[in-house]
C-alpha cells in the first residue's frame, strides 16, 4: 500500500457508524451568529448532487485525484459534468481523494474552483469533511484552501462527533491547529473547544483514531507539552478549563497525571473562582488533584531525568497542595486511600530502585575518593626532590612549580576526605521518602562536587611535578604536562554528553 493510499485509508476507518436519513448542521455565523441548516440526503450530503459515473470512469478518476493529474480528471469532467460530486471507489468523492493524497495540492485548488460550498463541504462514506481529511494529516495550506472557499467548514462535525480542528490536535499538527484555532468559531452548539483543551494535553496516536471524549479505547496515550496552544485556547474559550472528559477529569487534572508543569503552571493566570472549581473537581474514581500527582509519572517523563534516585526527586518536586483545598488534603477515593496511601503503593518500587542506585554510585565514588587520599597523602609527605645536604633546604623549594605542587596537592587531599565522609553519610542514610527531595540529593552534589575538586587539584599536583622533573627539557615533554588537563576536560565533556 503507498504512502497516500495509507494516509486515506487511515481516514476511511472509522466507516463504523450508521448512515443517518437527514443531519441538521447548525454553524455560526461570525458576523450575525446566525445558523445555518442545510438538508442532507442518505449520505450526509446536500441533496441532487450526487451524479451517476460509469464504472469505467470511476479507476481513472480516482488515479487522476490521487496522482494530481489534472488533465485526465478534465477529460473525465468533460464527459460528465458532475463527476466531481460523485461516489468513487465506493465511497469518496475526488476531493477527499486529493486532500488525503498531500500531493496534490494543486489539483485541489482546480477542482475547489469548480464546485459549489454545499459541494465542497460533502462528506465521505465516513462521514468525513475534506477539512476533517486536511487537518488529520497536516496539510495546512489545503487547510486554509477550504477555508477560504467556504468559512462554515471548520465548524462542521463528522458523524463521529468531531471537529476538524480535534483532528488537528488528536495527531498533533501544532501549524494546522494555530490556524484552525482562529477560523473555528465558539458559537457553535456543542462547542468545537469543549474537549479541545483535553486532546491538547494528552494527544493519542497509537489507536485508531479514537477521540478521547469517545471513551472507545484504552487509555494508551502518548503526550505531548503545547502550553503555547493550550494558552491561546483558553483565551479564546474562557470556560474551556471546566470541561471535563468521559474519566471525571479536567485539562489541568490530565496536565498533572501526564506530569505537563508548563500547562499546569497555566492554571496561576485563571480568576480565582475558576481556580477553585478546576482545584475542587474529582474524577470518576473521587481523585482529586492530589491522588493524581501522587500516581506514578508516565515513562516518557520519568526517562527524563538520569537516575532513580534523581527522578524520585523530581515527583517530590511535584506539589500541587497551595492549589487543592486543605480540605482534600485528606481525602478519600473511591477506594478508601488517601493521597499519601497512594503515593507510598505507586513509588514503593521507585524508592527502592533509588536507594540501590544512590548506593551503588556511592560505593564507587567512596572507593575512587579514597584512592585519590592514598595517593596524595603519601606525595604530601614525600618531599619532592629531596633535600640538598641540610634538610631545612628544599631542592625546588624556589621553583614556581613546587609552590603550585604545594598548593593543589593540599585541597586534593581535604577534598577528598570530606568526600569520603559526604559518602559515608549516604551509605547510612534512611533512605526514606521525603528525604530524596533534598537531603540525600545535596548530599550526592556535596561529594561529587568535593570528588570533582580532589581530582581537579590531584591533576595539577602531577603537572606540575612532570614540570619539576624533567626541568630543562620543557619544550620536548610539554605535551605530558597537558596531557593530565586534557584528560580532566574530555571525561567531563564525555559526562555531559550522557546526561544530555
Amino acid at each position: 500500500m503507498s504512502t497516500s493510499t495509507a494516509e486515506i485509508f487511515l481516514v476511511e476507518v472509522h466507516a463504523a457508524c450508521k448512515h443517518v436519513e437527514a443531519r441538521i448542521i447548525k454553524v455560526a455565523s461570525s458576523s450575525s451568529q446566525a445558523t445555518t441548516v442545510v438538508n442532507l440526503s442518505s449520505n450526509g450530503n446536500p441533496a441532487g448532487n450526487n451524479a451517476y459515473l460509469r464504472p469505467t470512469l470511476h479507476l481513472t478518476l480516482y488515479k487522476a485525484a490521487l496522482t494530481g493529474d489534472w488533465e485526465s480528471a478534465t477529460r473525465v469532467f468533460e464527459q460528465n459534468p458532475k463527476a466531481a460530486t460523485a461516489m468513487i471507489m465506493g465511497s469518496m468523492y475526488a476531493l477527499h481523494v486529493a486532500v488525503g493524497a498531500r500531493k496534490a495540492n494543486e489539483f485541489v485548488e482546480k477542482l475547489v474552483e469548480r464546485m459549489s460550498l454545499e459541494e465542497v463541504a460533502m462528506v465521505n462514506g465516513s462521514g468525513a469533511t475534506t477539512l476533517s481529511i486536511a487537518a488529520a494529516i497536516g496539510n495546512t495550506d489545503v487547510v486554509k484552501l477550504l477555508v477560504c472557499k467556504n468559512p462554515d467548514l471548520p465548524n462542521i462535525r463528522g458523524m463521529d462527533g468531531g471537529f476538524p480542528i480535534h483532528r488537528a490536535a488528536q495527531f498533533g499538527h501544532r501549524e494546522t491547529l494555530l490556524y484552525l484555532l482562529q477560523v473555528t468559531k465558539a458559537e457553535v452548539q456543542p462547542s468545537p473547544y469543549e474537549k479541545l483543551l483535553v486532546i491538547v494535553i494528552v494527544k493519542n496516536f497509537n489507536i485508531e483514531l479514537n477521540m478521547l471524549w469517545c471513551g472507545e479505547a484504552e487509555t494508551d496515550y502518548r503526550t505531548h507539552e503545547i502550553p503555547e496552544i493550550v494558552e491561546k485556547i483558553r483565551e479564546s474559550f474562557q470556560v474551556a478549563v471546566q470541561f471535563y472528559d468521559n474519566e471525571g477529569c479536567n485539562p489541568f487534572q490530565r496536565a498533572v497525571l501526564f506530569r505537563h508543569h508548563k500547562v499546569f503552571s497555566l492554571i496561576s493566570r485563571i480568576i480565582h473562582e475558576q481556580k477553585l472549581i478546576v482545584a475542587d473537581n474529582m474524577d470518576n474514581f473521587s481523585n482529586n488533584m492530589l491522588h493524581l500527582v501522587e500516581n506514578l509519572s508516565p515513562p516518557d517523563q520519568l526517562n527524563r531525568v538520569y537516575g532513580a534516585a534523581l527522578q524520585m526527586q523530581r515527583e517530590l518536586q511535584w506539589e500541587v497542595e497551595n492549589v487543592v483545598p486543605n480540605i482534600y488534603q485528606d481525602a478519600r477515593n473511591i477506594e478508601r486511600k488517601a493521597p499519601r496511601i497512594v503515593f507510598t503503593e505507586e513509588y514503593k518500587e521507585l524508592v527502592k530502585e533509588g536507594e540501590r542506585w544512590m548506593k551503588d554510585a556511592t560505593n564507587s565514588c567512596s572507593v575512587v575518593a579514597a584512592l585519590i587520599a592514598t595517593v596524595v597523602f603519601a606525595a604530601a609527605i614525600t618531599v619532592l626532590g629531596g633535600t640538598n645536604g641540610d634538610i631545612e633546604f628544599l631542592v625546588f623549594k624556589s621553583e614556581k612549580a613546587f609552590v603550585i605542587f604545594a598548593m593543589s596537592d593540599a585541597p586534593s587531599l581535604f577534598s577528598s576526605t570530606s568526600a569520603i565522609l559526604m559518602f559515608l553519610s549516604m551509605l547510612t542514610a534512611r533512605y526514606v521518602e521525603d528525604d530524596f527531595l533534598q537531603a540525600l540529593p545535596k548530599r550526592l552534589i556535596m561529594g561529587l562536587l568535593t570528588l570533582f575538586i580532589s581530582i581537579t587539584t590531584m591533576m595539577i599536583a602531577f603537572s606540575s611535578t612532570l614540570y619539576l622533573v624533567f626541568g630543562e627539557a620543557k619544550g620536548e615533554f610539554g605535551w605530558a604536562v597537558r596531557l593530565p588537563v586534557l584528560s580532566v576536560k574530555t571525561a567531563v565533556a564525555v559526562r555531559l554528553d550522557t546526561v544530555a
